[in-house]
Formats: C-alpha cells, sequence, structure tokens
C-alpha cells in the first residue's frame, strides 16, 4: 500500500517561509517591560508595606497579654503581682486613653486568681474593655 503525505494543515505547519522577527519578543522588549515592571513597583511596594499606627484593637490585645504573662508570671514564681493603671496611662501613646478602671490596681496571685476588674481604653470615639475575671484570672477583650 503507497504511503500518500499528510496536509501542512495536519502537521501544523505552514508553508509560508518564517522571518526572523515574526518568533517572538527581542531583548529590548523583554528589557523595557522589566524596567517598567521595576519602576512600578518600586512606587506601590512601599505604600503596601508603609507601617501603620497601631489600632485600637492591636493596643488592647498588647494590653491584654501584658496582664496575662502578670498572672503567669504570678503562677510561676509563687508570688502576688500587681498591675497598676495608673502605670498603663502612663504609657498609652497619643490619642488612646484610659476611660475607667475598675479597680485601679489589677493583682494576680499564685493559684491563678485575681482580684477582678475592667479597664477601658478609648480612642476616636470607639472603646474596647478589657476585663479579667476574679475566679480564673483569664484575661479577655471585648467591644462594647
Amino acid at each position: 500500500m503507497a504511503r500518500t503525505p499528510r496536509s501542512a494543515g495536519a502537521r501544523g505547519r505552514t508553508d509560508a517561509p518564517h522571518r526572523p522577527g515574526d518568533a517572538g519578543f527581542t531583548l529590548i522588549e523583554l528589557l523595557v517591560c522589566l524596567v517598567l515592571l521595576a519602576a512600578m513597583s518600586a512606587l506601590v511596594l512601599p505604600r503596601l508595606t508603609a507601617e501603620r499606627p497601631p489600632t485600637l484593637q492591636q493596643r488592647a490585645q498588647t494590653v491584654a497579654s501584658e496582664l496575662a504573662r502578670f498572672r503567669q508570671a504570678a503562677m510561676g514564681t509563687g508570688t502576688v503581682r500587681t498591675a497598676s493603671s495608673q502605670a498603663l496611662a502612663d504609657v498609652l501613646p497619643a490619642g488612646v486613653r484610659l476611660g475607667e478602671a475598675i479597680p485601679e490596681e489589677l493583682v494576680f496571685l499564685p493559684n491563678g486568681m485575681s482580684n477582678g476588674g475592667v479597664w477601658r481604653l478609648e480612642s476616636e470615639g470607639r472603646t474596647m474593655a478589657i476585663a479579667v475575671d476574679w475566679l480564673t484570672g483569664r484575661v479577655t477583650i471585648d467591644a462594647p
């Protein structure tokens, strides 16, 4: 049986002559694109990664973590640890204030218990409450 050649279209080839300029991108075109991408990323990335001031939620989380650390220290060392609301008010940044502190001083006992209380942080009309349970000494954050 004689073989017949396949048509050029079946193999995906055309009979048109190949021109070197039609093969793809030139090195100059690729370099121009890379320079444009580098320039755009140099302008955009600093704005995306710029350090933003901590939110009230982040400040409250920091204070709650510090209070939990006081509790752990009391349990670990077997000594009573206290946290003063006045000391907290002194280190709060501008724009954040201690709105209410009941009681003025939180006491953490070696068994994990506490005298309990609620401290409220306020900023720009928002309030976050940091509550310490008297029985367990557990520190929580509430947004009233």
